[in-house]
């Protein structure tokens, strides 16, 4: 791993861990945290977490208003990852297909209603394999099983556990 991407992950579990002790901030103090990480980042000359930009797609099924989705964005650009916005309220065919179209590393949604269960399980079931599926919204927080249920690689309760999965994901990748 070079030197960058490790000062950028530091400054990231540093993040995490403040998060940790005093609780997430409110919405507008967390978009300056993405906007203050990627002028970090940018500052570091650093690509991000991966030597080159992975790229992730993201839509919601059951959420009109999308805030979550544009939190994970922000910082999902913030680390160094392609954002391939598909849009709010995308049924699972058109995020099956942009899947297929795009190929990217990983597909974020945000899953509100419980019903969205069976949709979840069809997305997941046919995305293209090497895609990771990572979700949130409050069905993962409500109902633990709900992610195994639908086959979802990895459950998100908030953008601090966000960023600590790309990290341990990053951190998969370098050891390969």
């Amino acid at each position: 791993m070079n030197r960058t991407a490790q000062e950028l992950k530091d400054i990231v579990q540093k993040l995490i861990r403040t998060w940790a002790t005093e609780g997430l901030p409110s919405g507008n103090a967390l978009m300056l945290a993405a906007e203050d990480l990627e002028r970090r980042r940018k500052n570091l000359q650093s690509p991000g977490f991966w030597p080159f930009p992975r790229v992730m797609a993201t839509a919601t099924i059951d959420d009109g208003i999308g805030q979550g989705i544009r939190v994970i964005e922000r910082f999902g650009t913030a680390v160094g990852l392609e954002m391939k916005p598909l849009g709010l309220m995308q049924p699972a065919g058109a995020i099956i297909d942009a899947c297929w179209r795009l190929q990217p590393d990983f597909l974020g949604l945000t899953v509100l209603q419980f019903d969205s269960e069976p949709i979840v399980a069809a997305i997941s079931e046919k995305k293209p394999p090497q895609t990771i599926l990572i979700c949130g919204g409050p069905v993962f927080t409500a109902d633990p099983q709900f992610a195994e249920r639908t086959g979802v690689n990895h459950a998100a309760k908030n953008v601090a556990t966000f960023l600590e999965i790309l990290l341990n994901l990053s951190a998969s990748a370098d050891a390969v």
